[in-house]
């Protein structure tokens, strides 16, 4: 019957359509918009819930950022971001002029097969990205979620400029300077931040760290794809 051909069309595009949406398994790893392990959703909604902060998704082009206001740009591919020109850093800067602060957290990595050509970083910022080698899980799926990653930072000959915030056998895993009149930290890995990360082990001292002292925080989801067009189907 009609009615039947109804329900049938209706539960399919609930599940082509809705149910990825309602998810967030559409977005990439790390987006604040997914609920599953990957996403990044519980820290949203965490941080929104304190007192005093101002939480929001940016869905436009980055502006400069405003003194105590603080960046998210989750998920980074550490080896194609390291290999970046001077432009893209240039932007970053750009953007640190009103004081604001940038907080850059890579993906979960292991180490990669070449060295990538990271000169411009190196003469810009005096900072190297550096991989050590992380057993291979034994007791877990190998395409589970990575927990634990490889990269690790280290300053250059001018590299005193950088502050450790956070070790992890010896390599500076966390570290941050000030730049350009307002702050730049990069993290190592974003899977503490995650989803999964924050239900095995929340680190309130960790996301403090990261978010310094902030009244407004804004998870970068342009990065992503995910913008603002002013299309009614959007």
């Amino acid at each position: 019957t009609l009615g039947s051909l109804v329900a049938l069309f209706l539960v399919g595009a609930w599940q082509v359509m809705i149910a990825p949406l309602a998810t967030g398994d559409l977005y990439p790893p790390y987006s604040s918009l997914r609920t599953d392990p990957l996403g990044a959703k519980a820290l949203f909604e965490s941080l929104s819930e304190q007192p005093g902060l101002d939480v929001a998704r940016l869905y436009k082009a980055r502006t400069p950022l405003s003194r105590r206001t603080t960046l998210l740009i989750l998920g980074v591919n550490s080896v194609g971001w390291s290999a970046s020109p001077n432009g893209v850093f240039d932007e970053y800067e750009s953007l640190l002029k009103g004081g604001g602060r940038i907080v850059i957290a890579f993906l979960p990595t292991k180490a990669p097969p070449t060295t990538p050509n990271a000169t411009a970083l190196q003469a810009q910022w005096h900072i190297r990205l550096r991989y050590r080698e992380v057993p291979a899980p034994q007791d877990r799926d190998s395409d589970a979620i990575p927990r634990e990653s490889a990269l690790y930072f280290e300053p250059g000959p001018s590299g005193n400029a950088w502050r450790v915030l956070r070790e992890h056998d010896g390599n500076a895993v966390i570290v941050e300077r000030d730049l350009a009149g307002g702050t730049l930290v990069l993290a190592g890995d974003s899977f503490p931040l995650s989803n999964q990360g924050l239900s095995d082990a929340s680190d309130a001292t960790m996301i403090a760290q990261l978010l310094g002292p902030a009244k407004r925080v804004l998870f970068d989801e342009n990065q992503f794809g995910v913008s603002e067009t002013g299309s009614v189907a959007v």
